[in-house]
């Protein structure tokens, strides 16, 4: 905590480190049948649904309030869980997009992980801690922060990894559904993986 408290200032209240860090690399999934997937080399994982968001309303590109973020993102997240035929309650494995540490928050809510206003106090109270008994195990593969800028890339990793049960060391037990998001919910999008075929 002091080595974060003392980083610089990008714009407050956002400083260095709550910024990914450019990367190279390049990652592949390869999607196929369910049927066929069954005989492949290892457990598949499913898609049951995707979202994505747009604006609705034309600002210049960097002026984004954060009514318009919510709005856009709560309807993206309504949409998502209409046709992934589950809830945020069903969530084993929340891998929200983290290129800047503020969108963990705006994906939380935006995906209804928690009450609207009340990420920070989730955050706060060790809600989202990948260790904690109880938590959701929000990035528990580093995220963006932790892997470097590849837009949503590592989250998306992270729940195949998972589900597919080929994380290793990270390995959680009992994790069935996650979500994956990209960008910020007014402009990005997100996918829900599971290990069954819904």
């Amino acid at each position: 905590m002091e080595a974060y408290l003392v980083e610089p200032m990008v714009s407050d209240p956002i400083c260095r480190l709550d910024c990914d860090i450019p990367v190279d690399g390049v990652a592949c999934f390869i999607f196929t049948t369910a049927k066929r997937a069954a005989h492949g080399p290892h457990q598949p994982v499913f898609v049951s649904g995707y979202a994505t968001g747009a604006p609705v309303t034309q600002r210049l590109p960097r002026h984004w309030p954060l009514d318009d973020i919510m709005d856009v993102g709560m309807e993206m997240g309504r949409r998502l869980w209409e046709r992934a035929g589950v809830g945020p309650a069903d969530v084993d494995l929340p891998e929200v997009y983290d290129g800047f540490s503020p969108f963990v928050y705006l994906w939380m809510e935006s995906l209804s992980l928690c009450p609207i206003g009340e990420a920070h106090r989730l955050v706060l109270d060790g809600g989202i801690d990948s260790d904690r008994a109880g938590a959701l195990p929000v990035l528990s593969g580093g995220g963006s922060l932790g892997s470097g800028r590849m837009h949503g890339v590592p989250q998306m990793l992270e729940c195949y990894l998972q589900l597919a049960g080929r994380a290793g060391e990270r390995q959680r037990s009992n994790v069935s559904v996650g979500v994956a998001c990209h960008s910020s919910p007014h402009y990005g999008g997100a996918v829900v993986y599971s290990s069954e075929a819904f």
